[in-house]
């Protein structure tokens, strides 16, 4: 059994309003699906608002709120208006899921060629041996000719 809340009932008539657009068309739903007759429920004068308030007051007042629901349920299986069973406000029915868009992958890093040398003897790629290369001269004392000043 839903609870026929004020929203609920509000929802449920719009949802009236939307599957049947004429009074005929809800005339025909009343009296297939709940065996009553519109026109003595709400005049065919009346705007279709008018009409589906009235048709779900008769409902209540019937204590057929349920019946109305499930006789809207089955004749409209599309439709997207559902009430949970405990409901305290209209639970649209589940529309296929769509996936979110998945994020795109961040570009690669841009790297400078420049940072991926080495130098030294942890050099990944040595110099090749026929390419000219300046090595450093390894340090010796100096000679005693080249400390003494002139």
């Amino acid at each position: 059994m839903a609870s026929w809340n004020n929203v609920n009932r509000k929802a449920l008539r719009a949802a009236l309003q939307d599957a049947y657009l004429s009074y005929t068309r809800l005339e025909i739903f009343a009296h297939d699906e709940l065996d009553a007759s519109l026109e003595r429920i709400a005049p065919s004068s009346q705007d279709m608002e008018t009409v589906a308030f009235k048709l779900i007051e008769w409902a209540r007042a019937e204590r057929r709120l349920d019946d109305l629901y499930e006789a809207f349920r089955r004749a409209n299986p599309r439709h997207p208006f559902q009430i949970g069973e405990t409901a305290k406000s209209p639970v649209p029915k589940a529309s296929p899921s769509v996936s979110p868009t998945p994020k795109p992958a961040p570009p690669p890093a841009v790297t400078n060629p420049l940072d991926q040398i080495q130098i030294g003897e942890t050099a990944k790629n040595p110099v090749p041996k026929n390419s000219p290369s300046v090595s450093p001269t390894p340090k010796t004392a100096p000679t005693p000719a080249e400390t003494t000043a002139p």
